[in-house]
């Protein structure tokens, strides 16, 4: 992408270009309300991981003539988030499940700072704290290569969900891992939910995308101080078919096997959770069988933004396959429909490939 520009130019142009910088623009969090939030209530959304400027990812990705450039990180700028550049609409009062709408006017360079963004979630996920993510964080930010040995490690981390350049990745479970990310990092800034739960612990999603379980659990603080979860199916959406007819297959899903999803994920977490925490991974399975007002579920669809939903009609399955849960917050949706959701997932790839 970056390959013809020259440096010192090119980095003089993405400064003009970036806003300067995005997460200075008031966040979601700081305006303490979601786009369309109304009486619905408020959903606040703040930083979840140490990222830095767009004008800053930008620079640090130019190359020149092939070679890479090296920046240092500029320890005054604010971290990076994924939701205010997704530019989220939050369902309307009144609507029979509560979910959110975004990502249809992602552009450059803001386009470019959420790849990067993603990238980096993926590697993350991949190589918790190995010292692998480090080595490959230096490579990609233009560092030497990597010592034979370690450049294995670190392929073998990145060909996980990412594949390698010369064995790339199915492009469907790609596509579906980028999604995953995606959804794991709006979770994980939604700090506070219109019905005033507020974030304890969002769950990782997998490293292998193409790995047998449930997707995504994360776990809130309800207004009254009781601990309560939502268990998410996430897809990609692709086909010709209606955005609404993948919704409704991930509903199934998740009434068919939520329970065995809730299962492998809690019962791991018994043996070093403690307190309230530890009640309710005991009590999760028995939770989700009482449809109890402390479980919930959601799906997340990442596509295109000509799938983008009109309204709240194409959530409707969830509430269908789960009548049970009789508050809208309990099943809740949420679709990221960027104007090019196959070319995003690629680029992403890209970024991942370049710290090899």
């Amino acid at each position: 992408m970056w390959g013809s520009l020259r440096v010192r130019g090119a980095v003089r142009d993405l400064r003009r270009a970036a806003p300067h910088p995005l997460p200075q623009t008031p966040s979601l969090a700081e305006r303490g309300t979601a786009p369309g939030a109304g009486s619905h209530g408020t959903s606040s959304f703040a930083p979840s991981a140490r990222f830095f400027s767009p004008a800053f990812h930008l620079e640090r990705s130019a190359c020149c003539a092939g070679h890479r450039v090296r920046l240092c990180e500029p320890s005054h700028v604010k971290p990076a988030t994924l939701t205010p550049l997704l530019d989220l609409s939050e369902s309307p009062a009144g609507s029979r499940v509560s979910y959110f709408i975004g990502g249809a006017n992602l552009a450059e360079p803001a386009r470019e700072v959420a790849a990067q963004l993603i990238a980096d979630d993926g590697m993350r996920v991949a190589c918790g704290n190995a010292p692998v993510l480090g080595s490959w964080r230096a490579r990609r930010d233009g560092g030497a290569p990597h010592p034979p040995v370690r450049r294995q490690a670190v392929e073998t981390y990145a060909s996980i969900a990412f594949g390698l350049p010369g064995a790339p990745p199915n492009t469907d479970h790609l596509q579906g891992h980028v999604a995953e990310l995606i959804w794991n990092r709006v979770l994980g800034e939604r700090e506070t939910c219109v019905d005033g739960r507020r974030l304890v612990k969002a769950h990782s999603v997998k490293a292998d995308p193409t790995e047998p379980g449930g997707d995504g659990l994360v776990i809130y603080r309800d207004s009254d101080g009781d601990l309560v979860f939502r268990l998410w199916e996430i897809k990609k959406h692709a086909a010709t078919a209606r955005i609404s007819a993948t919704i409704n297959r991930a509903s199934s899903q998740l009434e068919g096997r939520g329970h065995e999803y809730l299962a492998k994920l809690a019962a791991p977490e018994t043996l070093t959770a403690e307190g309230e925490l530890l009640d309710l991974y005991g009590e999760m399975v028995e939770l989700w069988f009482d449809r109890s007002v402390r479980a919930g579920v959601g799906v997340a669809v990442g596509t295109t933004k000509d799938n983008a939903p009109r309204d709240g009609r194409t959530f409707r399955s969830i509430r269908t396959r789960f009548p049970a849960f009789t508050s809208a917050t309990q099943t809740e949706g949420l679709v990221v429909a960027l104007p090019d959701f196959a070319g995003f997932a690629d680029r992403v790839k890209e970024i991942v490939w370049s710290g090899l």
